[in-house]
């Protein structure tokens, strides 16, 4: 089992999270969703306009679960791409991990700009970190996605290659 940790601004339902729980029911992991409050505003407006205040640090967020892991646990983090960018979410979430160097394995969910410059963020945010192979995964085409995380989970040795697309699908919510 794996530790997988994901962030969406929606309350259910989010493209990111189905990813999140594809990956757990391939993996036998229960996703953790990040939760922040204040709650994010349905409103697309409010919501730039918060994501702005956050990054020039002027919208203090709490942000839960805090965790602290042994140095071993690799960390499999879900996260829409944000303006090209990590979530503020998961960039403060991230700066509060009580663990020095971990190994992180990014999966971030986008709508044309791929990963975008959210590894970077990551490694801004924790130095040591050891960057896995990332996935990227287009909104718009989630449900012909498993093919991509099947090959994925082998490729990061999540799972072995006994794995099969149509075990995604049966188990996909």
């Amino acid at each position: 089992m794996v530790p997988i940790y994901y962030f969406s601004a929606q309350q259910i339902g989010s493209v990111t999270e189905q990813v999140a729980h594809k990956i757990g029911q391939a993996t036998a992991s229960v996703p953790i969703r990040i939760q922040v409050t204040p709650k994010y505003p349905n409103d697309w407006h409010q919501l730039l306009d918060r994501v702005q205040a956050e990054r020039a640090g002027e919208q203090p967020l709490t942000v839960h679960p805090i965790l602290v892991l042994s140095q071993a646990e690799p960390l499999l983090i879900c996260y829409p791409n944000w303006q090209n960018h990590l979530p503020p979410a998961v960039t403060w979430w991230l700066r509060r991990l009580e663990i020095k160097g971990p190994t992180i394995y990014p999966v971030c969910v986008h709508e044309g700009s791929g990963m975008g410059d959210s590894e970077a963020d990551i490694k801004q945010c924790i130095p040591a970190a050891k960057l896995q192979l990332g996935l990227p995964i287009r909104a718009s085409r989630v449900e012909l996605a498993g093919k991509a995380i099947e090959h994925w989970l082998v490729e990061t040795h999540f799972v072995g290659a006994n794995i099969s697309t149509t075990d995604l699908k049966k188990r996909s919510i």
